[in-house]
């Protein structure tokens, strides 16, 4: 039974968002606003609904004593009935029409009026009590639904357009934090560039040059696309730069992440993460990964996935991250990646896949460059999609060995 009553007012809360929704716009904006603008919409809702109801009891009474007028007068009337309620309701489909709610409220008046002579032709003698008395309901209704309505919107459009540039300038600080990376050494290149699913994401990455022989990387993908993800991102992301000036030791360097993302996070937040140090002198790479995407190596055009246990960042105070060791050799590529990549989804709702992503990778030519490599994983990425929306951020960060 308790379940039954949960399920039914969730429904209830679905169509209530669905309403609001049509009529305002942005639920969350709307949902965000001080309580007298909360009130005030409702209020519009009852009154625009209330003038519907009378508008189709107007429309049904002709029907019982329809003897002393035609048909054809019958049906003409009920077709400025419903251009009366297109009229009122343009506003809701077609937003620039917003900007002209009384023209439209007196236009759609007109047409109730000239439906009413119509319908009840006998208006000068005697008609029903009822019928004027849902007629003046109906024109109060329409009266003060529109004009809240039209206030509504106006607040709800102000408010949209303060978080439009709050947004637009937390998408510029993203950018300037997640530059692409495109360098080209001696000894390594590295390319890695991020696709945000929405304005603001949470996948980031890096590439530090620790010294002469020395180089770090990392990814990570914070939970959620918004700008409360994207604050987490620039936080882990200018830590894990400052933890390498004072520490080389990847474990010690997560643990203490870990900490950062625990402190800064908000409620149900985390952080997948993995990293990497390359030594060019001993010819190898430690890998540290924190519940993040296995980084691929990729060795004489075989594709291997570097698989480690580990908890992700800010889940629990206590965790501990080991790392691991491989060897290199000259044109060893090092592929980190988000899961947006290998649930990149189609529009028949198949997955891009880890099996798809290894052997695109592996049928690439060993004498590819960081950049063509990355060009030639996105494309197929692309081509597999086809033009389906893109529900994750999708992030490649390709490292290739010289020596």
């Amino acid at each position: 039974m308790a379940i039954n009553v949960y399920l039914y007012m969730n429904r209830l809360q679905h169509i209530y968002r669905k309403i609001i929704n049509s009529l305002f716009g942005d639920v969350e904006v709307f949902f965000g606003l001080p309580q007298k603008w909360k009130i005030r919409g409702t209020l519009a809702i009852v009154f625009l609904y209330l003038a519907v109801l009378v508008l189709i009891f107007m429309l049904l009474h002709p029907m019982q004593d329809s003897g002393s007028q035609s048909i054809a007068l019958l049906i003409f009337g009920y077709i400025l009935f419903f251009l009366g309620i297109i009229i009122v309701v343009i506003p809701i489909f077609i937003p620039r029409y917003q900007v002209y709610p009384g023209r439209l409220v007196v236009l759609s008046l007109l047409f109730y009026i000239t439906a009413f002579n119509i319908l009840f032709k006998n208006i000068s003698g005697s008609v029903d009590t009822p019928v004027f008395i849902a007629f003046y309901i109906g024109l109060i209704s329409i009266a003060f639904g529109s004009r809240l309505y039209s206030r509504v919107i106006k607040e709800v459009s102000t408010e949209k357009a303060r978080i439009d540039t709050e947004i637009k300038l937390a998408q510029k600080i993203q950018t300037d934090l997640l530059p692409t990376i495109d360098i080209e050494e001696d000894r390594y290149q590295a390319y890695g560039r991020t696709m945000n699913a929405q304005e603001v994401g949470g996948d980031f990455f890096d590439v530090v040059l620790l010294d002469n022989r020395r180089i770090a990387f990392c990814v990570g993908d914070v939970s959620g696309h918004n700008i409360a993800a994207g604050l987490i991102m620039g936080i882990v992301k200018s830590a894990f730069r400052t933890e390498l000036r004072y520490n080389n030791n990847l474990s010690s360097i997560t643990e203490s992440l870990n900490k950062t993302v625990i402190e800064q996070r908000s409620r149900g937040m985390f952080v997948s993460f993995a990293a990497g140090i390359v030594n060019f002198e001993h010819r190898e790479v430690e890998f540290i990964n924190a519940g993040h995407p296995p980084v691929i190596h990729v060795s004489d055009g075989k594709a291997d996935t570097v698989h480690l246990e580990g908890a992700a960042l800010g889940l629990s105070e206590r965790l501990l991250f080991t790392g691991i060791k491989h060897t290199l050799s000259p044109g060893d590529a090092l592929i980190c990646y988000s899961d947006g990549i290998i649930e990149a989804r189609n529009k028949r709702g198949e997955e891009f896949s880890m099996r798809r992503f290894i052997q695109v990778v592996s049928n690439t030519s060993i004498d590819a460059s960081a950049n063509e490599l990355y060009t030639i994983v996105y494309s197929k990425i692309e081509e597999f999609a086809n033009q389906a929306k893109r529900i994750d951020d999708i992030t490649l960060l390709i490292v290739k060995l010289n020596f």
